[in-house]
C-alpha cells in the first residue's frame, strides 16, 4: 500500500467486515485496497484495517469526517498512516511495544491452545494480531517459546498477571515483556507508555460531537 494514500482504521467491532467498510469509505473517494487482517485460527477480523484511498487530500478528508463516528455502537478511530525514518508504515503493533514473551511452552502448546486460553479471560479480543509460536524451520516443531502483540499495556499487565508462572499442559510458562528489535532493554517500560499515551492523545482522540452510525 501507498503510505500517502492509506488510512489506518481502528476499534472496529466484531460485527463489521470488509463490506461495511468499503461501503463507508466509498462514499468518500474511490477506494484502490483494503485490508482487514484476521486471526488465522478463528478467522475474526484484529479490529483494524488499512483503506488505500485515491490521493492524500481524500485521506485527510476522511480523517476528518470519520474519526470517532460510531459503527456498531464503538467510535472507529480513523488517522492517516504515518511514516518514520525507516519508512515504516507506524501502526499500533510498532508505536507501542505492547508484546509479551512466552518462554518455557510445553511443546504441545500451540496458537489455537493459546487463542483457546485468551478466550477464557475474555482477553482474545484484545489481541494486535494471532499469537505466535517459534518453530523449527525444517520439522516445524514448537521450540518452546512464543510472542503475543496486544493492544495495549493495560492488557499486557493483566496477560502476566494472570498467565505468568502459570501450568499450561505440563510446564509452568514464563510471561514477560518481550526484549527489544534493539536489545536495549524490555518492552512496556515508562517511556513506551508514555509513548502510547501521547499516540492516543494525538492521535486517537475520541470527538465528543461524533454522531452515531447504524
Amino acid at each position: 500500500m501507498n503510505n500517502d494514500f492509506t488510512l489506518y482504521i481502528g476499534n472496529i467491532a466484531p460485527e463489521v467486515d470488509e463490506k461495511i467498510i468499503y461501503e463507508l469509505l466509498v462514499q468518500i473517494a474511490p477506494i484502490r485496497k483494503l485490508k482487514l487482517p484476521k486471526d488465522r485460527v478463528l478467522r475474526k477480523h484484529l479490529g483494524y484495517c488499512f483503506v488505500e484511498l485515491d490521493n492524500p487530500s481524500s485521506c485527510e478528508y476522511a480523517e476528518k469526517l470519520l474519526n470517532g463516528l460510531y459503527v456498531y455502537n464503538r467510535p472507529i478511530k480513523v488517522k492517516r498512516s504515518i511514516v518514520d525514518k525507516q519508512n515504516k508504515l507506524i501502526t499500533e503493533e510498532n508505536v507501542l511495544g505492547t508484546k509479551l514473551f512466552l518462554g518455557n511452552l510445553d511443546k504441545l502448546v500451540d496458537e489455537k491452545y493459546l487463542v483457546g486460553l485468551l478466550k477464557n479471560y475474555g482477553l482474545h479480543d484484545q489481541m494486535l494480531k494471532p499469537p505466535e509460536i517459534k518453530r523449527d524451520i525444517h520439522t516445524g516443531e514448537s521450540m518452546g517459546y512464543g510472542i503475543l502483540n496486544f493492544k495495549d499495556f493495560e492488557t499486557c499487565d493483566l496477560v502476566i498477571k494472570k498467565l505468568n508462572g502459570q501450568f499450561l499442559m505440563n510446564k509452568k510458562v514464563r510471561v514477560e515483556y518481550a526484549k527489544k528489535s534493539n536489545g536495549k532493554g524490555y518492552h512496556g517500560d515508562k517511556i513506551e507508555r508514555l509513548l502510547a499515551s501521547k499516540a492516543e492523545e494525538n492521535y486517537y482522540h475520541i470527538r465528543t460531537d461524533t454522531k452515531k452510525l447504524l
